[in-house]
């Protein structure tokens, strides 16, 4: 007859054999943790990303809507717990060590030092990142009223997809198109036929140059090369959708159908799109010792569609900055 454990046994059995495993895997090949070394990111990386993501809305809501930021100081707080410092003019001029350039007074510039260990061996690295702060500058962009379609009767009964936003991004010299659907605007609406749909939208680019130099203590900062450029463009728009609906009314016990005119306004949405290698410091550091001939990773333009039927775009295209001096 077997001896059936009781549960305190059990537990201490169950317990020994976990401890076990876990010795067991404590013991990683130097290769393994190699290869983590190769792929390991900053653990605020992605936090930092979102900070500044929160910020660009921000902003194109308030360009949008004609509002006041009220969270600006709050997220300038949470990034200075990660390490991102805000750079003074000073500062800017000494380290792009160029007298002919001027930070527009409504872009800030940001940055975050760290250290990074590629095949065994370790580097230090600065990410500068600009961000719009106001109006008048070469990061934000905008269109009042652009027309989708118009003077065109389109029926909505049973249509899927109203309006879509998408964006282009590019990997390098090389374009690779990636569209992504964004969004359906509407359910099924009955009995209405649209003849203007028109979007009114402001957008901004945050910008990541990533900076390369071998690790040196003593000399950290000092021989810093600019190895990666890349940026993500942030959108809020509104659209209006203007026609007619048609509806029944019964005038002497008779029903007959009126055109009635019909206007939806669909506000304040938001879109960011980050280029594909958006603050890669891997691809950096791989540019920087000659394994890869990439340096660039862009979100190229963003493009607003009509309804299937309607072959009426907009396209917004982005101005692009391989570096900080560029943009006086």
């Amino acid at each position: 007859m077997k001896k059936i454990m009781k549960p305190k046994q059990l537990f201490l059995t169950i317990f020994n054999l976990f401890l076990f495993y876990s010795l067991l895997t404590i013991q990683t090949p130097a290769s393994t943790i190699l290869t983590m070394e190769e792929t390991w990111t900053d653990e605020s990386e992605e936090t930092i990303n979102d900070l500044f993501e929160q910020m660009a809305t921000n902003h194109t809501n308030n360009m949008l809507n004609a509002t006041s930021n009220t969270q600006q100081s709050k997220i300038e707080k949470e990034l200075s717990k990660h390490g991102v410092q805000k750079m003074t003019d000073s500062q800017i001029n000494n380290f792009i060590k160029s007298n002919n350039f001027h930070p527009n007074s409504n872009i800030s510039f940001w940055h975050k030092d760290s250290t990074y260990k590629y095949k065994g061996k370790k580097y230090f690295i600065r990410k500068i990142y600009a961000k719009s702060c106001g109006d008048n500058n070469r990061l934000d962009d905008g269109g009042d009223g652009c027309a989708l379609y118009t003077d065109m009767s389109y029926l909505m009964k049973n249509t899927k997809y109203l309006a879509s936003i998408y964006t282009q991004k590019a990997l390098g010299l090389i374009p690779v198109i990636q569209w992504t659907p964004y969004e359906l605007l509407f359910a099924d609406v009955s009995n209405v036929t649209n003849e203007s749909h028109k979007v009114t939208y402001r957008s901004t680019q945050t910008y990541c140059w990533v900076y390369v130099e071998p690790y040196n203590a003593k000399k950290k900062g000092q021989n810093l090369q600019l190895c990666f450029s890349t940026n993500m463009v942030t959108v809020s728009y509104s659209q209006v959708f203007a026609g007619y609906k048609t509806e029944t009314k019964t005038v002497k016990k008779k029903k007959v159908p009126y055109r009635v005119p019909y206007t939806k306004a669909i506000s304040s949405r938001n879109f960011t799109s980050k280029a594909t290698s958006y603050g890669s410091t891997k691809k950096a550091v791989m540019y920087y010792l000659g394994e890869s001939t990439q340096r660039t990773s862009y979100v190229e333009q963003y493009r607003f569609l009509g309804p299937s039927g309607s072959n009426k775009k907009h396209t917004q295209k982005l101005a692009l900055f391989d570096s900080p001096n560029l943009l006086k």
